[in-house]
């Protein structure tokens, strides 16, 4: 019997133990482990997990499928004898009669399911009938139940099959008016919801029939599925956020895996877990979250195969996935899958509202889906299924101009491809022109701008762009996409339609679509049609240069436009500029004309110095933007039109749009000259106006409101402007406030440019521009009625005159009406007609009639019935009767004013109210008022002249009795001769409001500002000849004085002109104090002056504040509040003035570490300027935060993890590897390895946070050739930094001479030629954009490159590790190559920028470099992984493992990479020499700073050199210190270690960027002396001893120069010369001269020394004790020099300087040697010498030999019988220096050339036939010939073409021995006497 059943791990069971009963029964589903329990029973000695006890008697059978299949089942037959018992052969029987009865069913069977298949053809016939036609009734009445079919209205097959299962016989069916009535109710809004009833079980009979079964058989359950792989549709929704946070994926698993398995796996997604493994956070958004299906709630340990449909990650209280939520899943899932619907506004709109549904309720999500479905379903409908395929470019016919006529998407993209030079084959043409011949549809395909120009911005943009013509003939391009990344692989600045364009023509199209571009490394400049606009130079000089200018006219965009700061990017990598958006014109000189933007432009969290505008160019006419423009920024803000540029001019122009930005928000932005232009969009202004930290003047005064419709108070000049009067303040507001009223009528005031509107519909009524009329849009809209006709107010409708009055004379009949139009009333011209016919000299009543003029108000139209017009009725009086009396006048005081030099014309009244009595009546008219010119008037009279205007009254009246004509008084206001005055940026003059008669202003500007551009205007009224100069004054004498005239202003006179010439603004070089600045004013008649004065007050800031804030820290902004971990004590404040400015921090120094009492701190940072006293405040205030323990996982384990706060400022572990973090706060972190993609992502810290991160290997580069060998592979050629050779090189200019010379860059600047390394046998260095590689041996290109940008000085060189080039560049730039193949391998830009002038350290798969921005400011030093992570891009984007930032930057200093740790020195964060700079130690792979020496004398700008022998590190500063110090194995800086030596005796003027060598216990350097740009200026070489007692001077020695550069020191004759060494120096300063030091240890002089004599300033002078000169450049390569010089195996030193000459100077060649003869030796006369087999080597004199036989020459001329030698030259010496007895070399000797020879052999001339050279023809000769053609060795015989080619043939054969043989048995006799006759007759003959 079975006492005890033990199992384990067999199919759903873990461990169970059982023990059984007489009889058990085990219930379970399929799967669950009913039939494994039975094979355990079964065969439990096989199975090892579990046991059974039992007694030995017991036997254990099994009866389970295995027993059935193994006794009874054997296909057909039974194995062996089966007896059931004695019925077996009834059994039989019935057994036939049924095989026999299925016969029969299967014959049935056949022909029934041949009607089946009829049928069901039937079926289908019938079923695409009926879903045609539900089809076609869904598309005719759809719409109008769309909530109730969402996600069945996509495809026809969904549709009917919906109709199909929907119907019911049984039901009554409705009619449609039925139906719409009861969706109505259904989907009501406010429809309540309730709950179903509760479960409840139901049962079936099915009769009483009884089966009879006549066999039984027992099936266990069947073995569990076997599992497979499988694919989980996931989504995240987070309902207090209100979105999705992980938008549909489909994420796969492994066979088996649970739901976390699959879930935690899935790419580019963060879950993160609590220790009770409850989700908590999903992409880094914290929530409490669950996962739910359609099904219910689902388990982490779930099995990933039992989900079914959706996975939904939920913050809700949602027990299940409803219908809804799945309907708005699978939307969002559709939009993903479909590549059209991203290129689809309507869908993009429509995805993002979806994307935000997050958290609503299921009807809600249902409607949001069905709207996105819908979208996506109809996205071909809306982009057209026959444009453009997004890839196919086609060749366009031209017309007989060669203008390219195109007419399809694909025409166009060949035309772009032309323009841009990517057409395989096609010459590149930036001119072409091109003529639209139809509407094109690009249908939402990526589009690639026409001009683009690679990262290029501002000129060399224009350059590269289109300067066609580009006319659309009035057609549109429908569809425009382009969707950006500035992350992308060669992404171009410039982004639109057009990219960069210049000098072109673009017109007469209309554009639709999107542009879109996600800043992420770089700001762009984004427009739809042009985005970047230039001018082509022309030719002449200053002020006569010609340029051209490019022209939009008649361009309309409707494309949306949207740039935004991409999540994830740093925005300090794209800086402050951040970008631009433009709808119509982009910067910079565009003639916009005639054009509108309709689009909406947009800007989201990019830089604060963003532009947003509708319509952008320099000169503007004639256009108008509706468009919404948006800037979310705090910089230069929006624009409807325009911008704030000055020298632009916007003319005739207007803005409906909504135009919002947070602080300065123009409806019409100018500097320049605006007319004729008007507002009438809301501006919207987001920012706080009373916020004082936004206050731009160190937050002294509120920002303020920023609103201006129509530019501001600081224009350049405003004429004939208005706008909508707003609600809010405005503040420097220009132009007229209009009611909405009086606006809709302006358009007489606006100018000739503009007409009445009058239709509602279109732009709200205003305004519209003479050519808007004739568009289809405005045409469109309906007219609006008149509504009622008037006369003027005070018109009479009875007039009488005298007789003899003219119809065109009649006073008080206007030719104006007063018409009303929507319930505005407006002047109307209208012209009064006498339908009789008036008669001036007939008495009478005559009616005058009017007819409206309609000519300048297309919108409106009088109807024809129900309006009258009024009417008139003029008497003619009698001869006789009496002139009306003109009894009262309606008049003010009569007092008027105008500008000096206006026009009074414009300015008194033309009408005047009158009573007049006639005929005993009274009545009020409205009478025409002229007036009389006083005597003597002039419009320009002394200041504040009155004039006295009489009026005349019209003919036909008389002033009644005490009644006088209205008199006005004019007073001429006072000249002003700037009629505008403004200033650039934020920063406005005070007063405010410029009035030309006020001639002081004051202006507050922080001393952060560098320049301040000022903009004047001269009053146009002053005589030709006026002039306007600039002069800056300072106020008091400290500084030096910089008077006179400062710029030449060609400031503005005629502001009528379309301004081309250059802007006529000053850019004012800012003082660090308070200015002083004056305009002088000229009249060019009088010679009189005015002069304006400005007064510019400096706010004195900071430049940098070293402390982790909020708001990110500005100069201008002053309260700050700064988060510190609650388990601070201390914090380290620093702040860093400008300009003759000191910072205390709470009253101390500059640097002080505050203690933290309290939850809160409030420290102060005052800043005082050291002459004035003025000072500013700065206030931050320090919060202590929570703090949680985080853990970080990283795969690999060999992994560097970076973690960074919002600062950017690392942080670490602590002891127990956890990280310590403030709760809530955001932090980022960067993951590298050696051979792994760089992973980099952002968190927010919680308590038990995991932060999990796996990499991915990186892809073997096959190209990369990672041990190429280096003879000099960094700044000094090893890891040690120290620049110390075994090879003998030369000692001194005897033995020294310049190779080669090759010159590829320019100057000392960006062009420069940079110095150089060897790596494979050949010189590697850049030169402007280019990386080059050299054959070291002659100077000669082997191979270059393009590079991404140029150095700044291209001072260092490059570096190599493990098979790649690195070089730094300009804006803190690093690019990586192939070393063997110059091939890009990627690409790192330093978010801070600045010079790459420290040398490039690598180690160990990281490289580490600094860079530096200047004195005071911040840079970085940066570790960057140098992993090619993808192989196939050339052009991939790096970021670094860590950075640190460090004010005053790091210039020159080159790192040294120790064991895990990194050292570098950095600038001391002053102007001149402060005991501030350092060296810093950081662990090499966290970028954690382990110590630092600080209070070093100035700044540290050489590399730190290591040196094994002594166990410490050396470098010195441009203070004049010497430093040694010890650093231990883990990176800190050993205590009393520090040596120092003061270089210079105490002379504060000595200083050191000279990176040490060191030898043998001592060191060598380069050090300044007092004037280190003046020959023999004190400048030395230090010779150093170094020792554990302390540090020393040897000696120093003298040099002409400062020897800037770092030595190199040979060793290479140390052993024969009893420990000699030699060091090698170059000069900064003119020549260039390499300098040799000889010394040993113990050496207290310069064993070398010589006198030198120099002549200076004219004098001569004597320099003793100087290092002596190994060579001096000469030519073109005298130049300045801070290259330091690199050697081969040879002792040949390389090195460059400032002439951009790449020189190779090495030991003296003192001869050549043919050390192998070639092959051939012996010749005929007539040959040339053949050098096959030749070897020529150079014996150099420090004993070596080079192999040169590739470069020596010989002549090439015939060998002669006399020839015994072949001469052999070697030339590749160019000159050298010589030494002299006094000390002085000569220079410039020339090298001469050396030789050697080969011994040849040169047989004599022979005679023809005489082969075998006895001077006789005979048969001897045919014998000699004969075998050699046989092969026989030669026997001397000479067989050339000479002497054995008989038949002239070219050839020596056998046909030559014939006719040899032929001619002695005298076959020619009596034909040819001789054998030259014989070969010149068969050569003429063939």
């Amino acid at each position: 019997m079975i006492s005890k059943i033990h199992i384990q791990n067999t199919a759903t069971i873990k461990d169970a133990e059982i023990e059984p009963l007489q009889i058990n029964y085990f219930f379970g589903g399929n799967g669950s482990g009913k039939t494994s329990i039975s094979r355990f029973l079964d065969d439990s000695e096989n199975y090892n997990n579990g046991t059974i006890v039992k007694d030995s008697a017991s036997e254990v059978l099994v009866y389970n499928r295995d027993f059935i299949d193994k006794n009874f089942q054997d296909k057909n037959a039974i194995q062996g004898i089966f007896t059931i018992g004695e019925s077996a052969v009834e059994t039989l029987k019935q057994i036939k009669e049924k095989e026999e009865e299925k016969a029969k069913l299967q014959t049935e069977l056949g022909t029934r399911l041949r009607s089946i298949e009829k049928l069901q053809s039937e079926i289908n016939t019938l079923e695409e009938d009926f879903e045609t036609n539900c089809w076609a009734v869904q598309q005719k009445i759809g719409e109008q139940f769309s909530h109730a079919l969402v996600g069945f209205r996509s495809k026809k097959k969904l549709f009917s099959d919906k109709c199909f299962n929907s119907y019911s016989p049984t039901e009554s069916q409705l009619t449609i008016e039925e139906l719409i009535k009861t969706y109505q109710h259904i989907f009501q809004k406010d429809i309540k919801e309730y709950s179903l009833l509760s479960p409840f079980l139901f049962s079936v009979r099915n009769g009483e029939e009884i089966i009879d079964i006549e066999t039984i058989e027992t099936a266990d359950d069947p073995e569990p599925p076997v599992e497979e792989p499988g694919t989980i549709l996931a989504a995240a929704e987070h309902a207090g956020e209100g979105k999705y946070v992980i938008a549909p994926i489909r994420v796969s698993y492994e066979a088996g895996a649970t739901v976390w398995e699959a879930v935690s796996a899935a790419p580019d997604h963060l879950i993160s877990l609590d220790s009770e493994n409850h989700i908590i956070a999903v992409d880094e958004v914290r929530g409490d979250y669950r996962l739910i299906t359609s099904e219910g709630s689902v388990s982490l340990d779930a099995k990933a195969s039992e989900v079914n449909g959706w996975l939904l990650f939920t913050t809700t209280a949602d027990e299940s996935l409803g219908s809804g939520k799945q309907i708005l899943l699978n939307a969002l899932l559709a939009y993903q899958d479909n590549p059209r619907a991203a290129r689809d506004q309507q869908c993009v709109q429509d995805y993002g509202a979806a994307l935000n549904g997050g958290g609503l309720s299921d009807e809600e999500a249902a409607a949001l889906g069905g709207r996105l479905q819908e979208s996506v379903d109809t996205v071909e409908d809306r982009l057209g299924a026959e444009g453009w395929d997004g890839v196919s470019q086609v060749e366009p016919e031209t017309d007989e101009n060669g203008t390219y006529l195109i007419g399809t998407g694909a025409e166009l993209a060949w035309f772009a491809g032309l323009v841009n030079g990517t057409l395989e084959g096609v010459e590149q043409n930036r001119s072409a022109n091109a003529l639209l011949t139809a509407d094109i549809n690009l249908s939402g395909y990526q589009w690639t701008p026409i001009g683009y120009a690679l990262d290029t911005s501002g000129y060399s943009g224009w350059e590269a762009g289109y300067s066609g013509v580009f006319d659309g003939q009035n057609h549109r391009i429908e569809n425009l996409y382009i969707d950006r990344d500035s992350s992308d692989e060669n992404i171009e600045y410039a982004i639109g339609f057009f990219s960069f364009v210049s000098a072109a023509q673009i017109r007469n199209f209309t554009l639709s679509g999107s542009v879109t571009v996600r800043q992420k490394e770089r700001d762009r400049m984004v427009a739809a049609v042009a985005a970047e606009v230039g001018q082509k130079y022309l030719g002449g000089i200053g002020s006569d240069a010609i340029y051209h200018d490019t022209y939009i006219e008649n361009v309309h965009n409707q494309c949306d436009v949207t740039l935004v700061m991409d999540e994830g990017a740093d925005s300090t990598k794209i800086g402050t500029k951040g970008g631009s958006a433009y709808g119509i014109c982009g910067q910079i000189c565009g003639h916009v004309i005639g054009c509108s933007n309709s689009g909406d432009i947009t800007a989201v969290n990019t830089g604060s110095d963003t532009q947003v505008v509708g319509i952008g160019g320099n000169y503007i006419q004639n256009c108008y933007n509706t468009g919404n423009v948006t800037n979310s920024n705090s910089g230069i803000g929006a624009y409807g039109i325009g911008r704030y540029y000055d020298g632009s001019e916007v003319i005739n122009c207007y803005n409906v749009g909504t135009i919002t930005a947070k602080y300065s928000v123009y409806g019409i932005g100018n500097a320049g000259i605006t007319k004729n232009c008007y507002n009438a969009g809301e501006l919207v202004q987001t920012g706080d106006p009373n916020d004082y930290t936004a206050g731009g003047v160190n937050g002294s005064r509120p920002y303020g409101t920023r609103i201006y419709p129509v530019c501001s108070a600081n224009t350049g000049y405003l004429e004939n402007c208005c706008y909508l009067e707003l609600e809010q303040e405005l503040a420097n507001a220009v132009g007229t406030s209009m009611a909405h009223e009086e606006l809709l009528q302006a358009a007489g005031f606006l100018g000739d440019a503009f007409v009445f509107n009058g239709k509602s519909g279109y732009h709200e009524g205003y305004p519209v521009l003479r050519w808007e009329t004739e568009t289809e849009a405005y045409q469109n809209q309906p007219r609006e009625p008149i509504t009622a006709v008037t006369l003027l107010e005070g018109a009479a409708e009875t007039l009488s005159v005298a007789p003899g009055t003219e119809e065109t004379e009649i006073p008080g009949l206007w030719r104006e009406l007063e018409v009303t139009v929507s319930g505005v009333t407006f002047q109307m011209p209208a012209e009064p007609v006498c339908a009789e016919g008036y008669r001036p000299d007939a008495s009478g009543y005559y009616t005058f009639t009017y007819v409206l003029d309609f000519s300048d108000y297309p919108g409106i139209y009088l109807p024809e019935e129900g309006v009258a017009l009024p009417r008139v009725r003029v008497r003619v009086r009698d001869a006789d009767e009496p002139e009306p009396l003109i009894r009262e006048f309606r008049w003010g005081d009569g007092l008027y004013s105008i500008a000096w030099g206006g026009d009074w014309v414009k300015t008194l009244p033309r009408t005047v109210s009158a009573r007049i009595e006639e005929e005993g009546e009274s009545r009020w008219v409205l009478l025409p008022l002229s007036w009389q010119e006083p005597e003597g008037y002039t419009s320009t009279p002394e200041e504040g002249t009155e004039y006295v205007f009489t009026s005349l009254l019209p003919a036909g009246y008389e002033l009644g009795l005490g009644v006088d004509a209205p008199e006005a008084v004019l007073t001429v206001k006072a000249l002003g001769y700037l009629t505008g005055l403004s200033l650039s940026g934020a920063y406005h003059l005070s007063p405010s409001a410029f009035d030309g008669s006020v001639h002081e202003y004051t202006v507050e500007v922080p001393d952060s500002v560098g320049s301040l551009k000022v903009c004047a205007v001269m009053n146009p009224v002053l005589p030709d000849g006026s002039t306007a100069k600039w002069q800056e004054l300072d106020e008091e004498s400290w500084w030096a004085l910089r008077s006179g005239v400062y710029a030449n202003v060609s400031i503005r006179k005629d502001p009528e002109k379309i301004y081309p010439e250059p802007d006529g603004t000053v850019n004012v070089g800012m003082f660090p104090r308070d200015t002083t600045a004056e305009i002088t004013v000229t009249n060019g008649e009088t010679g009189e002056t005015q002069v304006y004065v400005i007064h510019i007050k400096r706010v004195h800031t900071l430049r940098t504040l070293t402390v982790e804030i909020s708001p990110a820290f500005s100069p201008e902004e002053q309260e700050y509040t700064a988060l510190v971990p609650d388990t601070a004590e201390y914090v380290t404040v620093s702040g860093a003035p400008r300009y003759s400015c000191t910072v205390s921090v709470n009253g101390g120094g500059a640097e002080e570490n505050v203690r933290l009492d309290g939850d809160e701190t409030e420290i102060t940072l005052l800043v005082t300027h050291t002459y004035t006293g003025d000072s500013s405040v700065y206030t931050v205030t320090v919060k202590k935060q929570k703090t949680v323990r985080v853990e970080a996982q990283v795969t690999p384990e060999e992994a560097g993890l970076s973690i960074r706060n919002s600062g950017g400022e690392g942080v670490y572990p602590d002891g127990d590897g956890m990280y310590h973090l403030m709760e809530g706060k955001r932090y980022s972190y960067s993951a590298t390895c050696l051979g792994y993609i760089s992973t980099a992502g952002r968190f927010t810290a919680s308590e038990g946070l995991v932060l999990t991160v796996s990499m991915t290997k990186a892809l073997d580069n096959p190209d990369l050739v990672q041990d190429l060998p280096a003879q000099w592979e960094n700044f000094r050629g090893n890891s040690d930094n120290n620049g110390v050779t075994e090879t003998e090189t030369p000692r001194d200019a005897d033995e020294a001479e310049l190779y080669w010379a090759s010159k590829l860059g320019e100057g000392f600047g960006s062009e420069a030629t940079g110095s150089p390394i060897i790596v494979d046998d050949a010189l590697i260095f850049t030169a402007g954009r280019y990386i080059y590689r050299m054959d070291r041996f002659t100077g000669e290109v082997l191979a270059q490159a393009q590079m991404c940008g140029k150095s700044a000085y291209n001072l260092i060189p490059p570096t190599y590790g493990d098979g790649m080039i690195f070089v730094g560049m300009a804006g803190g730039t690093v690019q990586a190559f192939n070393a063997a193949t110059l091939k890009s391998l990627w690409v790192y830009e330093n978010a801070w920028g600045g010079q790459p002038n420290c040398p490039i350290t690598y180690q160990d798969g990281y490289i580490y470099t600094g860079f530096w921005n200047w004195d005071y400011e911040e840079a970085q030093f940066v570790c960057v992984p140098a992993t090619d992570e993808y192989p196939l891009q050339t052009m991939e984007r790096k970021t670094e493992a860590w950075a640190y930032t460090y004010r005053g930057g790091f210039y020159w200093a080159g790192a040294y990479a120790g064991d895990g740790y990194v050292l570098v020195g950095t600038d001391d964060g002053q102007s001149g020499t402060a005991p501030t700079g350092q060296v810093l130690s950081f662990d090499s792979r966290t970028g954690r700073l382990l110590d630092s020496l600080t209070g070093l004398n100035g700044d540290v700008r050489c590399t730190i050199v290591h040196d094994p022998a002594t166990g410490r590190c050396y470098f010195d500063t441009t203070g004049g210190t010497f430093y040694g110090v010890r650093v231990d194995e883990s990176g800190h800086f050993v205590e009393g270690s520090l040596q120092t030596l003061d270089l210079g005796a105490g002379e504060a003027l000595i200083g050191s960027t000279s990176t040490p060598v060191v030898y043998n216990g001592r060191a060598y350097i380069g050090v300044r002396g007092e004037n280190q740009f003046e020959p023999y200026g004190g400048h030395t070489i230090a010779v150093i001893d170094l020792s554990e007692e302390g540090l020393s001077i040897a000696y120093t020695c003298n040099t002409g120069g400062y020897c800037q550069s770092s030595g190199l020191l040979s060793i290479g004759y140390t052993e024969d010369e009893d420990g000699w060494v030699y060091v090698y120096f170059i000069e900064n300063y003119y020549p260039g001269k390499v300098r040799v030091v000889k010394d040993r240890k113990g050496e207290t002089g310069l064993a070398n020394a010589v006198t030198e004599t120099y002549t200076y300033q004219g004098i001569n002078h004597t320099a003793e004790n100087c290092a002596p000169v190994l060579f001096t450049p000469q030519g073109g390569q005298r130049a300045f020099a801070i290259g330091s010089a690199i050697v081969d195996e040879y002792g040949t030193l390389y090195f460059k300087n400032d002439s951009a000459y790449m020189m190779a100077v090495g030991s003296r060649v003192e001869r050549i040697e043919v050390t192998e003869q070639p092959d051939k030796t012996a010749y005929a006369a007539g040959e040339s010498f053949d050098p096959s087999g030749m070897k020529v080597v150079a014996h150099l004199s420090n004993g070596l030999t080079r192999d040169v036989t590739d470069r020596v020459t010989w002549s090439e001329e015939g060998l002669s019988a006399s020839d015994g030698e072949v001469l052999i030259y070697y030339t590749d010496v160019l000159y050298h220096d010589s030494t002299t007895a006094t000390g002085d070399n000569r220079t410039g000797v020339i090298s001469d050339p050396l030789w050697d020879w080969v011994d040849i052999t040169v047989q004599g001339e022979t005679a023809l036939g005489d082969v075998d050279g006895d001077g006789v023809t005979d048969g001897r000769d045919i014998t000699a010939l004969s075998r050699y053609l046989d092969a026989w060795e030669n026997q001397g015989w000479n067989v050339s073409a000479a002497v054995a080619d008989l038949n002239g043939d070219g050839v020596v054969d056998s046909r030559d021995v014939t006719l040899y043989r032929r001619f002695l048995d005298g076959y020619y006799e009596g034909a040819y006497g001789t054998l030259e006759e014989l070969k010149a007759a068969q050569a003429a003959v063939g």
